[in-house]
């Protein structure tokens, strides 16, 4: 199965590779860090370029042990200066994907939706909400590309590139433009170690990705399990039982019910010519489906469709209803 660099003509780099970007204002910012970081104008930052505001930027993608290094390289070149991290400040993370095949792209980007709610109790709270990194439930636009890409292969993201997507939280136009996957939810950092958990949790999800058949058998796999138990396996048990509350496991089923749209528009490719034919493996997955959909008929039918109706339309409301529908009664032969 051809992997992304090959449907967009963008180099490979193979492995879990990072990009960090950090804006920072201040005063006596220092001129320049070392090769390994670029020094940029930001224009959504106040103060005089560079002493006063500016945007570090890895030159390179680097491995999860070099970014330690690179790191501790700003947190050493910062000593003299004073740093005011205010609320225009953020830290973006770019994580490499261009030597995932389709479907573990697929897993990856749907992996990431259901764990945003995770990834937001790390940030600070100007950075929920934030127009400059939405929510899939703030911007149901990520869904619909998600749901175009799924159905019509990775190929056909470009075509339907919004430039609304750069500003989501979750960011789909650096696929064909670099490879990589941008996180824009997390606030302005220069202290290594939470810029580094932030880097260990986006390597976990990249590694999770490669262990599910597809986007239908992450869904399948969250039912049976439970959001908790669920995310302990892609994550640190530990660590999630740390976090891990009974509201931030309401947003998670919430998250799971109004994204069901995702994994049930992909659309297997052909592999060597034939169809890949990957089925959801049979079981008692039915009764917990139908636990699940009772549990949450407020979010996935009335919160859905009301949602949609106001934005989209009846047209918009059916095909909801629809894929509902299909859920309800699907075999998963």
């Amino acid at each position: 199965m051809a992997k992304v660099y090959e449907h967009y003509g963008i180099p490979e780099r193979k492995g879990a590779f990072f990009g960090v970007e950090i804006e920072i204002e201040g005063e006596g910012l220092p001129k320049k860090i070392s090769d390994s970081w670029s020094i940029v104008k930001d224009g959504s930052l106040r103060g005089d370029f560079p002493y006063n505001s500016a945007e570090y930027v890895f030159a390179a993608p680097f491995s999860i042990d070099q970014c330690d290094a690179r790191l501790n390289e700003v947190s050493k070149a910062l000593v003299k200066s004073k740093v005011k991290m205010s609320q225009r400040c953020s830290t973006h993370i770019h994580v490499n994907i261009s030597d995932l095949e389709e479907v573990e792209l697929f897993n990856f980007l749907y992996l990431s939706v259901l764990a945003e709610p995770i990834l937001m109790t790390l940030v600070k709270e100007e950075r929920v909400g934030n127009r400059f990194c939405l929510r899939v439930k703030d911007a149901d636009i990520l869904l619909d590309g998600l749901a175009y890409i799924y159905k019509n292969g990775v190929g056909s993201l470009a075509g339907y590139w919004s430039g609304e997507w750069r500003y989501s939280a979750i960011n789909l136009a650096s696929i064909f433009k670099y490879g990589s996957v941008e996180f824009r939810m997390f606030h302005g950092s220069v202290d290594k170690t939470e810029i580094m958990n932030w880097l260990l949790l986006l390597q976990a999800l990249r590694v999770a990705s490669q262990k599910f058949d597809n986007p239908k058998d992450i869904y399948s796999t969250f039912l049976k399990l439970g959001a908790k138990e669920f995310f302990s396996q892609v994550f640190s048990r530990v660590w999630l039982d740390e976090v891990f509350t009974p509201e931030l496991e309401r947003s998670l089923n919430e998250y799971f019910s109004f994204t069901i749209m995702v994994p049930h528009s992909y659309t297997p490719r052909k592999v060597f010519g034939k169809p890949s034919n990957v089925r959801v493996k049979k079981g008692d997955l039915n009764d917990v489906l139908d636990r699940v959909l009772e549990q949450h008929r407020q979010i996935d039918v009335q919160h859905i469709i009301e949602r949609n109706q106001a934005a989209r339309g009846r047209d918009r409301v059916m095909e909801y209803q629809a894929i509902r529908d299909e859920v309800r009664q699907e075999d998963f032969e």
